[in-house]
């Protein structure tokens, strides 16, 4: 099931985030969490990987697995590593993806792990799956987000398509092939 989620400008993270909810709640009823797979590409990665952070407050378990394509998990895009990717990123750039997020935060520090999951809390998540193409903008921080959820002692799984842009499991080449092989058989064992 693919929600469609209140989207920027006109609507920001919480609204998103309570229209995620409901839909999470009703797949966690019918199918228990085990059996429910959470994935985004870019900026809803992003949203589902602060999704699954807030879980604990919402009182609501983790997902089996947390599949993130091409997360853009840090809103402020200041790491200075995100700069060298600009160049040869077709898809994004920093100037409109910095504007995008003030939108999306709605008066939000864009540094809060509502906006920026890769600042929030990691130890809660399980089993998760990163993808990232090494020319765009998002690479850096998705590299990033890994290490951490790594270093806190979860599953975790990176999965880096040299040479391949933004979202790359989800267009028609060979590499994308690959990486939604890997995505069904993760999401089948579960």
């Amino acid at each position: 099931m693919a929600p469609i989620y209140p989207l920027a400008p006109v609507h920001g993270h919480d609204e998103a985030f309570a229209a995620i909810e409901g839909l999470y709640r009703s797949m966690v009823e019918k199918y228990g969490a085990d059996s429910v797979t959470l994935m985004g590409d870019a900026s809803g990665a992003g949203i589902a990987a602060s999704f699954c952070q807030l879980l604990p407050e919402l009182g609501l378990p983790q997902p089996e697995r947390l599949v993130l394509i091409s997360p853009w998990v840090d809103a402020s895009l200041a790491n200075p590593d995100v700069a060298a990717y600009e160049a040869a990123d077709p898809m994004f750039a920093l100037q409109g993806l910095r504007r995008i997020a003030h939108t999306w935060a709605k008066g939000l520090d864009i540094n809060d792990p509502r906006v920026s999951p890769i600042n929030g809390g990691v130890r809660m998540l399980r089993n998760v799956m990163v993808f990232t193409g090494t020319r765009e903008l998002f690479h850096p921080d998705a590299v990033l987000f890994h290490q951490r959820v790594n270093a806190a002692g979860i599953h975790s799984e990176l999965h880096v398509g040299s040479g391949l842009n933004a979202n790359y499991p989800l267009y028609p080449i060979p590499e994308a092939n690959r990486a939604l092989e890997e995505i069904v058989s993760a999401v089948s064992m579960d």
